[in-house]
């Protein structure tokens, strides 16, 4: 697709490319990483317009999220030693603390104040944090996006049986066996038709409710 906005929810897969030429954010937790994707994208003479923001994401702003340093920097997010021992037995937790999060509708909104001429669509990619949290807290920007892909250790495992319900839900369908969404016009329709539906029946019974209480009614 043409026309197209990205988003990268962790720095590693915009590193480690390939990079297409539209305009980008780049969200990560660690500045360390942004800067490394400042200079990743100067050394590629890259002229498509870039963002990089520090901060995890969660379902709304100003959430407090415990946020795990393990072992194994891949690792690093909002996921538990739980989560991740059955996968890696060696793994350990090196640093726990708390992160104020963000709400990615309100870094998307900021970032097309930022940017002049953002397509209407985009994509996300998604390596870091909890990805569920993280696409809750999309809101109105939900209708914007046409696809979905999640990456990094075990993502397969980890994230297809956890997302699925989710993205189905609003319109997303998933290849097999596969850590992708795409959004399905038709149902992605059907569900606008619906929300629409529920917007005018609530309207009806506000103006229902008005008009009985005017004179002579």
């Amino acid at each position: 697709m043409t026309g197209h906005f990205k988003v990268y929810v962790g720095a590693q897969p915009y590193l480690d490319g390939p990079v297409e030429p539209v305009p980008t954010l780049v969200i990560d937790a660690d500045s360390d990483k942004l800067v490394e994707v400042s200079a990743h994208h100067a050394s590629i003479a890259s002229h498509h317009p870039l963002s990089v923001v520090e901060a995890v994401l969660a379902s709304t702003d100003k959430e407090i999220l415990a946020w795990y340093q393990f072992n194994d920097s891949r690792l690093n997010g909002s996921l538990d030693l739980e989560t991740w021992s059955h996968i890696y037995p060696n793994v350990t937790v090196v640093n726990q603390s708390e992160r104020d999060a963000r709400a990615l509708d309100s870094l998307l909104d900021e970032w097309q104040i930022r940017q002049v001429a953002l397509p209407h669509y985009g994509k996300i990619v998604l390596s870091q944090g909890d990805h569920v949290k993280s696409l809750s807290g999309l809101v109105n920007w939900e209708s914007r996006i046409v696809s979905m892909s999640v990456c990094g250790p075990s993502a397969e495992q980890i994230w297809i049986s956890r997302l699925n319900p989710m993205l189905s839900s609003r319109g997303f369908q998933s290849e097999t066996g596969a850590a992708h969404w795409q959004k399905d016009p038709l149902l992605s329709a059907l569900r606008e038709n619906q929300q629409l539906k529920k917007k005018l029946e609530c309207a009806q019974q506000i103006l229902d409710s008005i008009l009985s209480g005017l004179p002579g009614n």
